[in-house]
This record gives C-alpha cells, sequence and structure tokens, in this order.
C-alpha cells in the first residue's frame, strides 16, 4: 500500500501540470505579460490603451483587411480661385442685378424713319409734346433758296400776284383789266375751286398768266398732319396740271403759315414756296384809296404784292378791282416792269 503512495502523489503532480497548460490558453491576450525584445527591435510606443487594445486585436485578428489607401486626387488640396468669390446678392438687389446685365436689344431697320414720321405727325397734329415752333424768321433763313418772300433788288421789276383764284365774280374782272394793260400776273389757286370753275382756270393759262398750287382746301396748313398736308398738296396739283398744261412748281401756303417739316417736304418735291412781302390787306374789304396808297408806298425793286382774285359770299374786293388800273399805272410811272413770278425770280413755272 506504501508503495502507491509516491505513485499517487506523481499522478497528481502530473494532473495538476496538465491542467496548468490548459489554463494558459484560456487566458486573454489583455492579460498576457509584454512579451520580452531585442535591443535591434524597439518596441513602438502605443498612445493610450485604447489604442493598445485596437493594435493587439487587429494583429490578432485573421480576417482584418488593410485600410484601403485613397488616391491623389482625393488627397490633393482643393483649387484656390485667383480671385475672391463674388457675395451672394441680397433678394432686392437681383431684379436690378438683371436689368443692368440684360444687353440692349437693338431697333430692326427703319426703325429710326419710322419714329421721324411718328414725330413729325405728333407735332403737326397740336399735341401737347409737339416739337417747338420756328419763327418766321428762323424759318426764312433755314430755307433761303427754297422759301421766298422777295425777288432781286438789282431790277426794276415787281410782281402782282392774286390768292384764292378762281370765281366767277372777281377772277374775271381781274383778268379783264391785266389785259387791257398787257400784264402778265401770277394766280395761286385753291385745287377745289379750280375743280368747280376749270374753263376759268384755263383762261388764266390761256391768256399767258402763271397759276400757284395754293393747296386743295385753303386748311391752314400748321394745323394738318404731315399725312394730310401732304394729301392736300398732291390732291390740288392733280387739280391744276390738266389745266395748265403743266405741273405747278410755285406754291403758296395760305395765309402764309407753314412748319418746317412742310417747307422741307416741299423742298424735296421739287417746290418753290414763295410769300409775299407787300400787303395791302385788300382782303379786309378796304377801299380802292387804302390798296392804291398801301401798295405803291410799300413796292420796292424786287416787290412780291399780295392782292386777292375772289372771295366768299360775304366778302367783297371791290377795292382790289377800283385800284388795279391805277396801281398798274403808278408802278410804271416809278419805272417798274411787272412781271410774273418766274420772271421775277429767275425759275420755272412748272416741275
Amino acid at each position: 500500500m506504501n508503495r502507491w503512495i509516491p505513485f499517487c502523489a506523481a499522478f497528481v503532480l502530473l494532473l495538476s501540470g496538465c491542467m496548468g497548460r490548459t489554463g494558459e490558453r484560456n487566458v486573454s491576450p489583455l492579460s498576457e505579460p509584454v512579451p520580452t525584445v531585442s535591443l535591434a527591435q524597439p518596441a513602438p510606443v502605443l498612445p493610450n490603451p485604447a489604442a493598445a487594445i485596437d493594435s493587439v486585436l487587429s494583429s490578432a485578428s485573421p480576417t482584418a483587411s488593410p485600410s484601403p489607401v485613397p488616391s491623389p486626387s482625393a488627397t490633393a488640396p482643393a483649387e484656390v480661385p485667383s480671385t475672391p468669390p463674388s457675395p451672394p446678392a441680397k433678394p432686392s438687389d437681383a431684379p436690378a442685378a438683371a436689368k443692368k446685365a440684360s444687353p440692349k436689344k437693338d431697333k430692326p431697320a427703319g426703325a429710326h424713319k419710322a419714329e421721324q414720321a411718328a414725330g413729325r405727325s405728333k407735332a403737326h397734329s397740336g399735341s401737347a409734346g409737339a416739337a417747338k415752333a420756328h419763327s418766321l424768321t428762323e424759318l426764312r433763313q433755314k430755307y433761303a433758296d427754297s422759301f421766298i418772300f422777295r425777288g432781286s433788288s438789282a431790277k426794276q421789276q415787281v410782281a402782282l400776284t392774286f390768292d384764292d383764284a378762281p370765281d366767277t365774280l372777281y377772277t374775271p374782272q381781274v383778268l379783264d383789266i391785266l389785259k387791257k394793260h398787257n400784264v402778265k400776273a401770277t394766280f395761286f389757286v385753291i385745287g377745289k375751286l379750280a375743280e368747280k370753275h376749270p374753263e376759268i382756270v384755263k383762261r388764266i393759262a390761256r391768256e399767258g398768266h402763271v397759276l400757284g398750287n395754293h393747296t386743295y382746301n385753303h386748311a391752314q396748313l400748321k394745323k394738318l398732319t404731315m399725312d394730310k398736308f401732304i394729301e392736300d398738296i398732291e390732291k390740288s396739283e392733280a387739280a391744276l396740271s390738266p389745266l395748265a398744261g403743266y405741273t405747278p412748281r410755285l406754291i403758296r401756303p395760305p395765309y402764309g403759315a407753314v412748319t418746317d417739316d412742310e417747307l422741307a417736304w416741299l423742298k424735296d418735291e421739287g417746290y418753290l414756296t414763295v410769300n409775299w412781302n407787300v400787303d395791302p390787306e385788300d382782303w379786309r374789304g378796304v377801299s380802292g384809296e387804302q390798296v392804291l396808297k398801301r401798295s405803291m408806298e410799300a413796292a420796292k425793286p424786287g416787290a412780291i404784292i399780295l392782292m386777292h382774285c375772289a372771295t366768299g359770299p360775304d366778302g367783297s374786293l371791290q377795292g382790289t378791282i377800283d385800284a388795279l388800273p391805277e396801281l398798274i399805272s403808278g408802278l410804271r410811272a416809278k419805272g417798274y416792269e411787272l412781271v410774273t413770278l418766274p420772271q421775277l425770280l429767275e425759275t420755272n413755272k412748272g416741275k
């Protein structure tokens, strides 16, 4: 029996050793002592316990995958712009900025001409936005070669002119006096009356007098739009041309009133606008003595004398009929030659 005691004790010691090795295999890596390393390879310094834990676990885990290496484009620093970006516009500034940035639209071809025509028509309509009116003096200076008030003072010539022709009462009497004294004159004819009395107009032309255009309706041209003005002039021209045998170049605006744009158009169309510088105001129905006195006193070389040969039913031109024979004699007595306007102005009677 005693012989088994040592044997049993050895067995117990052997069993204890085996169990101790088995316990070592089950110890957590965290409880293991730091292994001894060579001086040639110093142990890495772990920054903190948490990092030590992660390091141990990653080295012990067989399935851990290496961290992906980022591409150069991902790690490159963002490019810095050469100029700092503009601050975002305030909401209230957005419409103004858009308006400022939007380019101007080019006007279509011909728009400027359309605007000028529209402005010209507006100026003649008498609207509040009408253009500044030019004085008669300004117009005479601007259109010195096409807006005439007198002839040359170098010649002893005077022109007798008669407005508002024709009628059946005074126009034939004036023609009779001129024929008797062998005087040639200039008659400014109203287109509407020419259509009404064509035979008298033909007589004027046949007896060697000159016909001029005095508009179709004797309207105040300043109150017409440009379209109406042109229509009136052209309508009168159409009425006169067949009766005269030519298209009259001379034109006299009613009351002598005309605008800048109208004068420009007349000049472009080849007209010569002729007013006067002697006015005895016979249209007021004054006496023959007054007509004669005013005309003789104002007449100078190159004078254009304004008289009338037709009037409305309530008017009278008897003063003109009474004064005309003495006026012709008196002017001739002073050495004046009585001529037509084309002779006085050295121009053509037709366009």
